[in-house]
């Protein structure tokens, strides 16, 4: 059994170990937007998306703000978003790699904030510690998008 006097120090350094095991201190906020003017419209005009599927990702580690311009000319009804470990998915890649898998997922609860969302900019952040990489699509309603808009659906 331990004396009253020596556990202070067991103590003290379990005190340490567990401070030093809580979060990061990732920054996840008040970091500067990146414009982010890459991308397409697809020629249905309706769908921009930051690139393809078998496209290199964005990298999108903890923190990370981009403004995507979608040039849509309206406000999407819809932003997806999708996050992978690797930053281009392979047809070789193995999907079970525990370091890098070869897949992608769509984004949950914090992973993508969307701070801004209107006809020019659709502004996505990384509200994680975590490091991802990122696509993302932006989907337009086909009658507003072609100024049928009020219309009456005619």
């Amino acid at each position: 059994m331990l004396r009253r006097r020596n556990l202070r120090p067991l103590l003290l350094a379990a005190g340490l170990t567990l401070s030093q095991a809580g979060c990061s201190p990732c920054q996840i906020r008040g970091q500067e937007s990146e414009r982010f003017e890459g991308g397409r419209v697809l020629p249905s005009g309706t769908t921009y998306e930051t690139g393809g599927p078998t496209e290199p990702l964005l990298p999108f580690p903890g923190g990370k703000t981009y403004d995507l311009v979608h040039g849509l000319g309206v406000v999407p009804t819809s932003v997806q978003g999708y996050v992978s470990f690797a930053s281009q998915l392979t047809e070789d890649g193995d999907p079970l790699d525990i370091d890098r898998p070869n897949n992608i997922a769509e984004t949950a609860g914090n992973q993508l904030v969307i701070e801004r969302w209107d006809e020019e900019i659709v502004r996505v952040r990384n509200d994680t510690c975590g490091e991802f990489y990122l696509r993302v699509v932006l989907v337009a309603d086909g009658a507003v998008s072609s100024g049928l808009a009020g219309a009456g659906g005619n």
